[in-house]
């Protein structure tokens, strides 16, 4: 409707002997200024999806990346509209996708995070600290610039591993000190055992008992663990 509209201003104004070509020509010029905002409208669309499709597909498909491709595309639609009005597509293309690179930098960087948050992982350390390992390595990660250097990503990830590494160590230490603790305790058990039958022979001895054997060796009986314990002690 608005190319008719304007076809017909401007033949209204021509006179019946104005030469085809001329009038041809007026036509035509009437026809492209009345698509004009069309075609700069079709121009600018194509140019956003551009900038769209310059995201990581993950980006436009997964909901948890909604918010992320809200602000590109909110980013590519304020590029455009700074435009100057004669700019040609290539123009208009090239802000838009010029726009979204933060958002690009920053969908790598996450990605990049998460990779390095899988592969985090303690020898030694129990189902619970590894997971809040992940989580402590996740914050830290997410505290860096979406241009942070690999360098800065691994000294974040040491400092946040740290604390987890540290007390599973402490934890293995202990551990083996009490290992070397109860070996000992098995040996000196076992030197200390040696020596026990001395007990009877030493009341056989040195004492004589109503009872005979039978009570000389009940009473061996009863002195056998605390004499053990002494000696171990």
């Amino acid at each position: 409707m608005e190319v008719h509209t304007t076809v017909q201003e401007a033949l209204s104004v021509l006179q019946p002997s104005q030469p085809e070509a001329i009038t041809r020509r007026l036509v035509d010029a009437a026809v492209h200024r009345a698509l004009g905002p069309w075609r700069r409208k079709q121009e600018i669309e194509r140019a956003l999806t551009a900038s769209m499709n310059s995201l990581a597909w993950a980006v436009p498909c997964g909901s948890e990346y909604a918010p992320l491709k809200q602000r590109a595309w909110d980013a590519a639609v304020a590029a455009v509209r700074k435009v100057r009005e004669e700019a040609s597509y290539n123009e208009i293309e090239t802000a838009a996708v010029q726009a979204v690179q933060p958002m690009i930098r920053e969908y790598e960087h996450q990605q990049v995070c998460q990779r390095r948050v899988g592969r985090v992982y303690i020898f030694d350390a129990t189902r619970e600290e590894q997971e809040a390992a992940k989580e402590v390595v996740r914050q830290a990660l997410a505290a860096l610039p979406s241009g942070a250097e690999p360098k800065q990503l691994e000294k974040a990830e040491e400092t946040a591993l740290a604390p987890y590494k540290a007390a599973v160590a402490m934890r293995k230490e202990k551990a083996r000190l009490e290992s070397e603790k109860q070996a000992q305790r098995r040996a000196v058990e076992w030197k200390a055992d040696l020596q026990l039958d001395h007990i009877a022979r030493y009341l056989e001895q040195e004492y004589e008992f109503d009872g005979g054997y039978g009570e000389m060796r009940r009473e061996a009986d009863r002195l056998r663990p605390l004499i053990r314990e002494a000696l171990i002690d």
